[in-house]
């Protein structure tokens, strides 16, 4: 069947209530973390990134990826770890 935008509201609302009642967000930031750094070698590089944006669907050059990550590397290695990346 069908569900209204209504319903649909309704039900977001109540998922967010309990993500924000029940999930630890430093957890969930880390999982996120985990998920992108796809060799599990504790950095995000900019190909991981750039592949992970458009595996959901979303269309990023390579160079605005990289200018993305530049922003917010504090160490300037190119690539962010855990700690850039929960900014």
């Amino acid at each position: 069947g069908e569900i209204s935008f209504d319903e649909f509201y309704a039900f977001g609302r109540k998922l967010e209530r309990y993500v924000r009642e029940n999930v630890d967000p430093h957890e969930l930031l880390k999982e996120m973390f985990e998920i992108v750094d796809d060799d599990r070698g504790g950095l995000i590089t900019v190909h991981e990134l750039h592949q992970t944006i458009r595996e959901i669907g979303q269309e990023l050059s390579i160079d605005d990826v990289y200018n993305l990550i530049k922003d917010i590397d504090d160490d300037g290695n190119g690539a962010l770890d855990l700690e850039e990346f929960h900014l």
